[in-house]
């Protein structure tokens, strides 16, 4: 028997794309099959969202932000040390483009934080004396970082899914001026403006990088404005109170329907309630 299930999506509709376009009709429309009978499927891309519905016509797709915890990472007082900061370490991660730009600016000092599966890709470009590459840190690493940084500069492949988005998102509340590429979720749903909350640069564009690294570091002023208005956009859309409020609104919604009664948390809560009172 089927049960409700509520399905969070990282990159279903790149896997369904794959299967489209090696010839396996048969796989794609089995694998597609189950995921229509699933309750929801919550994507945190609306590129995504707009894949699964559009070209493959699924009626089930919420579309719901990612957030990240906006006291864990906030503006702190800490000497900038880090000129420009690069974070991450999924497969979508441009690194290349990271270390092409710290090549053609010795004169300026770059920390990457990733881990060794990046580390030995980026072995055949070499890593110049500018940069400080460390591996596999603790979140508590990162927060540091983003708080000792000038810039943070996340480059990101071409995909549908994934576009740095929780760094990206860290790196703002932290109030810090964020360089990226405007690909899948950064395109549409995160509320990012260029030059007001972010600052975009076409993918894989080294020059552009360059050009925009050398004037957010030359030019405080800009960094100031736009890592304020990039803290302003997390504290007010993208907290992780706010996600998880949400995700839990639909599992909620979809229990009620499954069973006609409050999701049991609910229940709870209300019984809670009324031996305070």
């Amino acid at each position: 028997p089927r049960v409700k299930t509520v399905l969070v999506s990282i990159g279903v509709s790149e896997k369904l794309q794959a299967l489209k376009k090696r010839g396996l009709h048969r796989q794609s429309e089995r694998l597609l099959k189950e995921i229509s009978l699933l309750t929801r499927i919550i994507t945190f891309s609306s590129l995504e969202k707009e894949i699964l519905t559009k070209e493959f016509s699924l009626e089930n797709v919420s579309f719901i932000p990612l957030g990240v915890d906006i006291e864990y990472f906030r503006p702190r007082t800490e000497i900038q040390s880090i000129d420009v900061l690069g974070v991450g370490a999924d497969r979508n991660r441009d690194f290349e483009t990271f270390i092409l730009a710290a090549l053609r600016l010795p004169e300026i000092r770059f920390r990457l934080l990733t881990n060794e599966h990046h580390a030995k890709n980026l072995e055949v470009i070499g890593i110049p004396e500018n940069v400080d590459m460390r591996l596999n840190v603790s979140m508590a690493e990162v927060a540091e970082a983003m708080s000792k940084s000038k810039v943070v500069f996340l480059p990101v492949q071409e995909n549908t899914y994934s576009g740095a988005t929780t760094c990206l998102l860290q790196a703002m509340a932290s109030a810090r001026p964020v360089i990226t590429n405007p690909v899948g979720p950064t395109v549409s749903g995160y509320g990012l403006v260029h030059d007001e909350n972010v600052i975009f640069v076409p993918t894989g564009d080294v020059d552009k990088a360059v050009i925009e690294i050398e004037r957010l570091i030359k030019d405080h002023s800009i960094r100031r404005q736009v890592g304020h208005n990039a803290r302003v956009t997390v504290e007010e859309e993208f907290s992780l109170d706010r996600m998880v409020s949400t995700i839990l609104s639909v599992i909620k919604s979809e229990y009620r329907e499954a069973f006609g009664v409050a999701f049991p948390c609910e229940e709870k809560a209300a019984q809670a309630t009324s031996v305070d009172i």
